[in-house]
């Protein structure tokens, strides 16, 4: 069966990308187009795109014996993870936007986002932009220090619809007189991006939430991972501590339940040694247990990363890792867990959309010519599907086939900040 052959798009960003790298600048600083320095007022544009290339051991996992697999990854070869533009301005003295706009697979807003400043260190946004929680989630995709976040992302609040009031408070303290705090509370529509992309949501179900942070030696200028400040600002730690917190009911329209998560993180950058860790947990009550199960997740990731302390090869090359575990669905009584993943004659446990619980290890090798701007990244990962899923039809031999997936893969990716 013949190729297809790639779509005019992707092709015209691969290009655009190759003719960025030949640029190589030095740093990658918004364009602006419009600068008023008397009223501040401006608008600028910025962006970022992330070819790829990518290796995976076993991308089918079998359904029956000798017959159907599910596909658990994408196929191999080459590909764009990513292609985004960033507008951001101020016209007026009472508010600023931002706006990001994607490409790939389909031409999309992402976020649109409006902040006013406040008296008092208060802030008010207001628009489609990501819910505070997991501040890996928060972190730019082209600012990671591993290609992709960890799996328990998955469950998070994402981008939705809503509005939030934020507090920035450094107290000036004679032992610390950068710490600073901020908190932020809100109220979102409930409906995420990464289920579907709403425009608009009117219905009386909202999600709560509240994120705080407290950033002992000053806040960063740039939220990202990994330590690739210049050489000479590495002796300055950086520390963030996280809580973050929301709550969100469901009504008889939709899945009539009622649903807590709370998670906790810790973010360290200090003489070119990242550390990240998070810790996540989802509770779902339904209204009607009788027919529906009770249930929770929870997940984890620990990821480091070392900039190798050599010559010259200390503003440029990372060694970094991750370890992390994610539950998706737990049934509160175990009893009713076969509710969830059932286990029927011949067909096996019906979990064909990839939500096992999970263990993956990830290794990654990094070279950033100019910081985040401009990086190659390589990693290999290997994950496993944590629990003994099996065909229930045993195979020639009388044994039951196992369903679970347990897969290397090797992504090579380029990020070019512009």
């Amino acid at each position: 069966m013949p190729q297809r052959l790639p779509k005019l798009p992707t092709v015209l960003s691969l290009l655009i990308a190759a003719l960025g790298i030949l640029l190589i600048p030095g740093r990658a600083d918004a364009i602006r187009i419009y600068d008023d320095p008397e009223t501040g007022n401006h608008f600028e544009f910025t962006g970022y795109l992330q070819p790829f290339f990518r290796w995976v051991e076993n991308d089918c996992v079998p359904l029956s014996i000798g017959g159907d697999c599910r596909k658990v990854e994408p196929p191999n070869g080459f590909g764009l993870q990513r292609g985004r533009l960033i507008f951001r301005g101020r016209s007026n003295d009472l508010a600023t936007y931002e706006l990001e706009i994607r490409s790939i697979p389909d031409l999309a807003l992402l976020s649109a986002k409006i902040t006013f400043d406040l008296p008092f260190g208060l802030e008010l946004n207001l628009g489609r932009y990501r819910v505070p929680f997991s501040r890996q989630e928060m972190v730019s995709e082209s600012r990671l220090q591993l290609i992709d976040r960890a799996q328990l992302i998955r469950l998070t609040p994402g981008r939705q619809l809503g509005s939030t009031l934020g507090w920035t408070w450094t107290p000036g303290l004679a032992f610390a007189p950068d710490a600073t705090l901020r908190v932020e509370g809100g109220l979102f529509n409930g409906e995420s991006d990464k289920a579907r992309t709403p425009v608009m949501n009117i219905d009386s179900e909202f999600l709560g939430s509240f994120r705080a942070e407290l950033h002992p030696f000053g806040l960063p200028r740039v939220v990202m991972e990994g330590d690739v400040r210049p050489v000479g600002e590495r002796h300055r730690p950086l520390l963030t501590l996280g809580g973050h917190w929301t709550y969100e009911t469901r009504g008889e329209q939709n899945e009539n339940y009622r649903e807590q998560m709370v998670g906790a993180d810790l973010t360290l950058s200090w003489h070119g040694v990242f550390l990240y860790g998070e810790g996540f947990r989802r509770d779902r009550d339904y209204r009607n247990d009788r027919v529906d199960v009770d249930q929770h997740a929870w997940g984890y990731n620990l990821q480091l990363g070392v900039m190798v302390p050599v010559g010259i090869l200390r503003e440029h090359l990372e060694l970094a890792g991750r370890v992390e575990e994610t539950h998706f669905n737990i049934a509160r009584n175990a009893e009713r867990q076969n509710e969830i993943t059932p286990d029927l004659p011949g067909i096996g446990p019906q979990r064909t959309d990839g939500r096992q619980p999970t263990r993956a290890y990830v290794g990654g090798l990094n070279w950033y010519f100019r910081g985040h701007d401009l990086k190659l990244q390589i990693n290999y990962t290997h994950r496993e599907e944590i629990g003994d899923w099996r065909l229930s039809i045993p195979n020639e031999d009388g044994e039951r086939e196992s369903r679970s997936v347990n897969n290397d893969s090797v992504y090579v990716q380029l990020t070019y900040r512009f």
